[in-house]
Parts: structure tokens; sequence; C-alpha cells
């Protein structure tokens, strides 16, 4: 029997909206053919009293004849949740591939939101092939449950032509934490006649290192989704040479609105760009200093990005997404 009811467990809105953002474009498509309930966990963070309530609150809406879908970071509600009926879905290992926390925090967080979770539900969905491999290192024995479907745009991204400035692009530069590469950027775009706009709250560093080599530079910080696609209409060119990603969101997110994107040289962006942008060794400053130059140089080479760019947009479009999901709601 198909179920005509789905459950998306969400974690609390307090914890970001990252996830959030790309969920939401397919779960509107899916609202058109099924009833939809929406549960946001009551904590934010992860101390053994915030899980344990966060618990509790998944048990009290949990439905056994209903799909119930946990949409990332909480995955360790499967563990109260019915599991023939539960899929999970994995945005990324940060913690366990990148972060260097402590290994009691390890142990714990691999316990209880990898292992125990995914071997207890009954599918599981990652956003790119490079969170299934990363998966499959440390848990094997589920291959067979693993499903990739990619993250949806959300339906707000349209193509927004802007001509080119030739005399000061303007370089968007998305995210300021660590694995997002902004100090490296810095350095590489010293001397170029370029301004950069950089969206994220920057550190003590950061700041020092924009000024020490004169940069040309704007902040914006906790902007809202509208202002965010203002942001990129006003850019000439996209910045996300990341040091590490589950999925990497702003190149589809700047190619729909038809910008040149110049990111990384690894996976899961290799996967994501499917060339149609410029990727660049991202430990490498003067590989980024030579892309932004190829970019801005070469307007053949831009505009080439840029069909190119659109053209993949289209393959996370939300409804094609959205249909992906329906396809596991019915095998459930």
């Amino acid at each position: 029997m198909i179920p005509n009811k789905i459950i998306y467990f969400n974690r609390n809105k307090e914890a970001g909206y990252s996830i959030k953002n790309v969920t939401d474009p397919y779960i509107n498509q899916v609202k058109k053919f099924y009833s939809v309930k929406e549960v946001f966990m009551p904590r934010a963070t992860a101390g053994l009293c915030d899980i344990i309530t966060n618990l509790f609150h998944a048990i009290k809406n949990r439905d056994k004849k209903a799909i119930n879908h946990i949409t990332g970071d909480v995955l360790y509600c499967a563990l109260v949740l019915p599991p023939k009926n539960t899929i999970i879905t994995v945005h990324d290992l940060c913690l366990l591939e990148y972060h260097s926390y402590s290994k009691i925090k390890r142990i714990i967080y691999f316990i209880f939101w990898i292992y125990l979770p995914l071997r207890r539900c009954k599918i599981i969905t990652c956003i790119s092939l490079k969170t299934k491999t990363e998966l499959l290192k440390y848990c094997p024995k589920i291959q067979d449950k693993i499903v990739v479907i990619h993250n949806p745009i959300a339906d707000a991204f349209s193509y927004k032509g802007k001509e080119f400035n030739t005399g000061k692009p303007l370089i968007l530069h998305i995210g300021t934490r660590s694995n997002k590469n902004l100090e490296r950027v810095i350095c590489a775009i010293k001397g170029l006649n370029v301004a950069l706009r950089i969206i994220g709250d920057i550190d003590e560093n950061q700041l020092k290192l924009l000024c020490e080599n004169k940069i040309d530079y704007s902040v914006g910080a906790h902007l809202t989704n509208s202002e965010i696609i203002e942001e990129y209409i006003k850019s000439d060119i996209v910045s996300f040479p990341t040091l590490y990603e589950g999925f990497g969101m702003p190149i589809i997110e700047g190619q729909k609105i038809g910008r040149p994107v110049l990111s990384s040289n690894i996976d899961p962006i290799i996967e994501i760009s499917d060339g149609s942008a410029l990727l660049i060794d991202p430990f490498d400053i003067s590989s980024i200093r030579n892309g932004f130059i190829k970019i801005i140089e070469d307007p053949y080479f831009r505009n080439d990005l840029i069909i190119r760019g659109i053209a993949n947009s289209r393959r996370f479009d939300s409804m094609t997404i959205a249909k992906r999901y329906i396809e596991l709601y019915k095998k459930i």
C-alpha cells in the first residue's frame, strides 16, 4: 500500500537554515501529492538533555503508518522511529572527515549519529556520491540501503543577465568557515583590480589579512534568502574554492542566476559541477589567482562557463528531485 502521509523530522531552526533551504524545494513539491507534516526538534544543541528531549519529541510525532523522513543532522531520532518506514538523509560526514574533534566526541558521534541510526532505518539517501563513499568507509554493510539523490535548488533562483564589469569585477565569496578557504582567496586576489564581497562573519585574522593585502572588500552576514539571491545577481564571479563539502550548493545557485563559478577540483564539486565550472587546486594560491584572471580576461571562456552552468543547474530542479523521493516513498 502506498502511504499517503510523509512526516519530515527537521533539526531545530536555531541550529541553522542550511539544511532547511535544500529540503524546502522538494518538500513543497511533495505536498502536491501527499499529506505532509513537518516536525522541528525543540532543542538546537547536542547535550545529553537536549538529545533526550528531542527523542521524546520524535516519539510523540512518529507515525507507524506514515513515512518518517529525517532530513538531516538529527539522525539519532531514527533510534525511536519505526525501522520499516524510516528514511534518513545524510548530507556530509564533516565531523569525522574534516574537523579535528576529540577521539571521545568522534566515537560518540559515530555510534549515535551514524552507526546505530543507519543500521536501524529502511533507506538512506546521500546528497552526493562523495558522501556515499565516506559513509561506506565507516559502515560498509549498509550499501544496499543507500540511494544518491542530489539537493534541489530553490525555485526562487532564476537567470538574471548582467553585463560583466571588466573594469572592476565583483567577486562573491560564499562562506567564512575554515573549509570555505577565504584566506587563500584573499592572498590570491592581492594586486588585482577587483572588489570582494564576503558572505558570512569574518574573524580578526581574516580582517587582518584583508587589510594587509589591501583588498577592496565588503561583508554581508545573516542575510535572508532573498538577500542572498540579490548578492548573486549583483556579482560578476562566484568564488567557492572550498576544501571540504558534502555537496556545494553555491555552485548551482550561482549558475542558475547566470554567473561564472570558480570552485575546487575535489569531490563532490567535480560531480556537482559536471564540467560547467572552472575548477582549481584549492590549496594552491597561484591556481586560484590564475583561475580568477582567466575568467576576467577571457570573455569567450567566461561566456561558455555561463552557458554550461545554466544547463547544469537544470539537473537540480525541485520537481526532478521531488520525483526521486516520491519513488522511494512508494517503494516503502
